[in-house]
């Protein structure tokens, strides 16, 4: 039901989540469903957005009330304060990596992009706090994914091993940077000992 805390503004004023992908959902029956309530008792559940009116929660809804030229739609704003309360321990460690390889690569949310500076919609750094965690979260995410594609061609089986552990959770994020810091420690000074013989 809707609360007080709605705010109504026009359909046209938001955008759809950036992540958000529409597989023809047109044609799927949940799809279908929703539309129909929507037509007949209107939008219940807010959509939820962020201050910039991106949609956090309500694609889906969005994506109808256009389709049935709806001009206003209700809308809650979403806090970024609750983020802090968040659990993310839950995704494995090696999907954090994909997760974060997606951010960049798509969107070009480098591990230093921590605000607004290149025009990305700011939703898409709420999400990656979200999806990841705090920053100390990220940042031992980016050390595993370097560490690990330094020394998996000379330790295949231990950086095997450690994603292992941590994917089930036997080891936390900073033991696991530690454990690959060893790793690529022991074959920097492998290499320069080699190479200074070869030198001599």
């Amino acid at each position: 039901m809707i609360n007080n805390n709605v705010i109504w503004v026009n359909t046209s004023s938001l955008i759809f989540n950036p992540l958000w992908v529409d597989k023809t959902i047109n044609n799927s029956w949940e799809y279908s469903c929703l539309m129909t309530e929507v037509s007949v008792y209107g939008i219940q559940l807010p959509i939820e957005v962020s201050v910039d009116n991106v949609v956090i929660n309500g694609n889906k809804r969005l994506k109808i009330a256009n389709d049935l030229k709806m001009e206003k739609v209700p809308i809650i704003l979403y806090q970024d304060d609750k983020l802090n309360d968040l659990i993310t321990s839950s995704i494995k460690p090696s999907d954090l990596v994909k997760i974060l390889e997606v951010f960049d690569t798509k969107y070009g949310l480098k591990y230093s992009t921590r605000y607004n500076k290149k025009e990305l919609p700011k939703v898409l750094i709420s999400l990656r706090v979200l999806l990841i965690g705090n920053n100390e979260r990220i940042s031992q995410i980016y050390q595993l994914k370097e560490y690990s594609k330094q020394i998996r061609k000379s330790y295949p089986y231990e950086t095997n091993e450690i994603w292992n552990q941590l994917d089930n959770f036997n080891m936390s994020l900073f033991e696991g940077v530690e454990k690959m810091k060893v790793l690529f420690k022991r074959k920097t000074t492998m290499n320069f000992s080699f190479d200074h013989k070869m030198v001599a």
